[in-house]
């Protein structure tokens, strides 16, 4: 009689398998570790290359404005609606623009159908809270910067965005179209987040310079306003349509002093008034930020020939 053969184990084949999957998890980990930076590294690429295209665009609306009108937009007109609003013929949107009745509303004021139906290219896709508010907007037009207690009171500037009362044209840049700037992103508000916020000063009437303004700025304390600045694209005014070169980019704003900002590391995109848009970095010198927020201050070259 031969002897029964027992059943293998499968005990030792379980081992194996267990050991396996153990080993296919870990590679995977592995994987998505190193493969899920990358992609929201190539994400955050598409989304700044759109920004600049947004930049672009704009810029090219203001050469084709001031092809037709034989002037720069100016920062606000009577009605306090913003450059972009006057824009909007020059960016595809003349339907969204024939429905605003300018004679009953004010860029302030304006009817939903603006407040709810800002052009796409007026936010930054990096920018979360652009994306979750549609009436706030990504980018500011460069008022410069105030040189004098009479040009604050008169909202005057030598920026390139100015008061309807001011004309600025693309002669009377003497500074280059290359060296100017004409556009900037910000960082608006709607989070507590402080590159987002205003400060305000008791003393906010007193700066007779860039450097004055500055260190008021600078000085300012209490709680900042966390939704005022970039609050809406329609409306014309300084923090909200406008920015200046006072401080360099994502720095501190406050009532006189809206500055530029981005969500991207290390600087902002910026849109100069020849069309091209340029990446400046936060560690910028302070007297050739403020030499590109001026339209004729002849401080020479900046960004080379």
């Amino acid at each position: 009689m031969k002897p029964q053969r027992l059943p293998q184990s499968t005990c030792p084949r379980s081992g194996v398998t267990m050991i396996e999957a153990l080993t296919v998890l870990a590679i995977i980990g592995l994987l998505c570790a190193l493969i899920l930076p990358a992609v929201q590294s190539s994400r955050e690429a598409a989304r700044l290359l759109q920004c600049k295209t947004n930049l672009k665009q704009l810029a090219l609306a203001v050469g084709n404005y001031e092809a037709t009108f034989h002037e720069l937009p100016h920062s606000t007109n009577f009605e306090r609606y913003s450059c972009f609003v006057v824009l909007l013929s020059f960016l595809d949107q003349a339907a969204l623009y024939d429905r605003i009745d300018f004679k009953t509303t004010t860029g302030r004021t304006a009817p939903e159908l603006l407040w709810t139906g800002r052009p796409a290219l007026l936010g930054c896709p990096s920018d979360p809270v652009v994306r979750n508010q549609p009436f706030r907007v990504s980018y500011n037009g460069n008022s410069g910067w105030i040189q004098t207690r009479a040009d604050l009171e008169a909202d005057n500037s030598n920026g390139v965005m100015t008061p309807i009362r001011y004309k600025v044209t693309s002669s009377s840049i003497k500074d280059g179209l290359t060296q100017t700037a004409l556009f900037a992103e910000i960082l608006p508000g709607g989070e507590a987040e402080w590159r987002r916020c205003v400060w305000y000063d008791s003393d906010r009437w007193a700066p007779m310079s860039a450097e004055q303004l500055a260190n008021q700025c600078l000085a300012a304390s209490g709680v900042p306003d966390s939704g005022f600045k970039g609050n809406s694209w329609t409306w014309g005014f300084t923090n909200v349509t406008t920015y200046k070169h006072v401080l360099p980019p994502n720095s501190r704003s406050c009532l006189y002093v809206a500055t530029a900002g981005s969500i991207h590391s290390g600087g902002v995109n910026l849109a100069l008034t020849d069309g091209s848009v340029k990446f400046v970095s936060d560690s910028i010198n302070i007297n050739l930020w403020r030499a590109i927020g001026t339209r004729d201050g002849r401080e020479g070259l900046i960004f080379g020939n």
